[in-house]
């Protein structure tokens, strides 16, 4: 960022026109000027629409209006701080193309590794979506469809257009989708533990955010949300003197942390999770479970996506190696 006498400089754009194209067709105006505008608050957006100040085909548009392909939108001067340029270190393009399960004029689905973000935020310089766009996405159109963390692995679905975006969101909110992961907890899960329908909320933890489990009078509230994971028992293992299993977890609501709290809860946190598990159980198994592991890594991974109702052949699987 430019500093001039202790002050930071901010640069003034001109006037842009830019043609919608097929890929960006149908999304709403805000949201097309927050992705191509880029390094702005959402406020500014927002500030310019109600203001009049942008034009599609001529006419003022409106913070709702969707717009297609063929539009003309005009974006005003507007002050900017200096665009900082992303860089991605070429290993981390490489083993994000290398990571692709399926592609198609619609999707890519990618078998993200554990240890990258999805996406840059705090503290993180870039993730996923940065590589991609600094990779063979440079100049076409790739989105994030939703978010899995830093720390977990499996399948990882993206938007390859506006239309497909929509398509696989509303897919994946709908009763219709599934979504599986296999974990690896501490202590043997009890089979009549299935269905875990703890609420979550949003906590402040000294300098960090955490989600722990709340009551249902904080529901009602709105101070919490509903959460709910069915767990299944995959394989039951002893090491070491200590218990260990396998589990799939499928969820039915998408809360951030959902599956990592709800194990934590129920008195079984998964093995290698830093902010909700057991470091004294950790290290007591460490060495056993890196001889089976490339690599240690928090025990989460994103199995299994069926869209089938959206279309047949959109059924995900990431398989995993755990051999023990």
């Amino acid at each position: 960022m430019a500093i001039d006498n202790g002050e930071i400089r901010q640069v003034k754009t001109k006037v842009q026109l830019v043609t919608v194209s097929e890929a960006e067709s149908g999304q709403r105006i805000d949201n097309y000027l927050i992705r191509i505008i880029g390094n702005v608050p959402k406020s500014l957006v927002y500030r310019i629409l109600r203001r009049g100040e942008v034009r599609v085909n001529k006419k003022r548009a409106k913070p709702m209006q969707k717009i297609v392909a063929g539009d003309v939108v005009r974006i005003p001067p507007l002050h900017l701080a200096p665009e900082s340029t992303t860089i991605v270190p070429q290993h981390i393009i490489d083993r994000i193309e290398q990571s692709i399960l399926y592609e198609d004029n619609d999707v890519l689905v990618l078998n993200k590794p554990a240890g990258i973000a999805v996406h840059n935020g705090s503290g993180v310089d870039y993730g996923v979506i940065e590589a991609l766009r600094c990779g063979r996405f440079a100049d076409e159109y790739i989105e994030l469809a939703h978010r899995l963390d830093k720390d977990t692995s499996g399948v990882l679905l993206l938007g390859k257009n506006a239309a497909a975006l929509r398509g696989v969101q509303a897919e994946m909110k709908s009763e219709h989708s599934r979504k599986l992961y296999h974990l690896l907890v501490h202590g043997q899960w009890d089979h009549s533990i299935s269905d875990v329908k703890l609420p979550l909320k949003r906590k402040q933890l000294g300098n960090e955010r955490v989600v722990v489990e709340a009551s249902e009078a904080e529901v009602i509230a709105g101070d919490a949300k509903t959460a709910h994971t069915r767990f299944r028992v995959l394989q039951q293992i002893r090491k070491n003197h200590q218990a260990l299993t396998i589990l799939e977890a499928e969820l039915f609501t998408g809360r951030t942390h959902q599956i990592r709290v709800h194990t934590q809860s129920s008195g079984h946190p998964i093995v290698f999770d830093g902010k909700y598990g057991d470091k004294d159980r950790d290290k007591i198994i460490a060495n056993f479970v890196k001889e089976n592991l490339p690599r240690k890594q928090m025990m989460l991974h994103a199995h299994c996506l069926d869209l089938s109702q959206l279309n047949e052949s959109y059924v995900f699987v990431a398989e995993i190696n755990w051999h023990f």
